[in-house]
């Protein structure tokens, strides 16, 4: 990719899996749905959105599956999450946190095609800086 590209240039956009973390240090995510459509993750020059697609997208984002977030704004971790907070079923993810929220927001996504480089390359990209792990 070129050094210089536009800030509306999408950098990534697809179906994703994600679940949201309201309190941190819970071990629990709750998972973000949309039956009708999914949710879609896109990536523009330094954005990240989160939103839901599909027939039922204007309701699903009323009732909060709609968020933006400057990718400055972000940190960015890898962890394995499975089935309700256990390790069956358990698949790599990234974990989103907002870093200057109150409350602290924590948005774990992976792609439904498998390609956790290309979506950790798109958020690098965009500016999200990666969290050290303590």
């Amino acid at each position: 990719m070129a050094a210089h590209q536009d800030a509306d240039e999408v950098r990534y956009q697809g179906l994703i899996l994600a679940r949201l973390r309201k309190q941190p240090g819970s071990p629990v995510f709750t998972p973000l749905k949309n039956g009708f459509g999914g949710i879609c993750l896109t990536v523009n020059g330094h954005s990240i959105e989160i939103r839901a697609t599909g027939p039922t997208a204007k309701l699903a984002r009323l009732l909060g599956v709609d968020y933006t977030f400057a990718a400055a704004d972000m940190s960015m971790s890898n962890t394995r999450l499975g089935w309700l907070g256990t390790l069956v079923f358990a698949r790599d993810w990234v974990v989103l946190t907002t870093l200057w929220t109150k409350p602290l927001v924590q948005i774990a996504i992976t792609p439904r095609d498998g390609d956790l480089t290309a979506l950790k390359q798109a958020l690098i990209d965009a500016g999200v800086p990666t969290a050290v792990s303590g």
